[in-house]
């Protein structure tokens, strides 16, 4: 949807001009931090997804405010495909929370033969 400029109305016209393009702005970090994120998920990196997670809540509020002032069909299609890659971001993170609750488990099955071995020692 275009807005026609009208007569006596050109500072309304230039402020929704300027506030679509921070929207846009905005979503493109969004989607760019979220799909980084899912880059640093798929090799594990738990620290730097941490760390974007800390950057994109930031934006994501940013992002809401600029909603509640004016509606947006871009802003939710883009929430929606935020929502998908953040869908795939926390399977691989309960992926690596299960693998690592099973590598605890078998060490701690065989904390009790270590401490065994280690009282034979002279």
């Amino acid at each position: 949807m275009h807005l026609l400029p009208t007569p006596g109305k050109p500072d309304q016209v230039a402020s929704m001009e300027i506030h679509r393009r921070r929207q846009r702005v905005q979503l493109a970090r969004l989607l760019q931090i979220t799909e980084k994120m899912l880059e640093y998920a798929q090799i594990a990196d738990w620290v730097a997804v941490e760390e974007l997670e800390t950057l994109r809540k930031s934006e994501l509020e940013a992002c809401y405010d600029l909603q509640q002032q004016s509606p947006s069909l871009l802003i939710a299609e883009a929430l929606a495909t935020l929502l998908y890659l953040n869908d795939q971001i926390v399977e691989l993170v309960k992926i690596a929370r299960s693998e690592l609750t099973t590598h605890y488990n078998k060490m701690a099955r065989n904390r009790p033969l270590i401490d065994l071995y280690q009282d034979d020692l002279p």
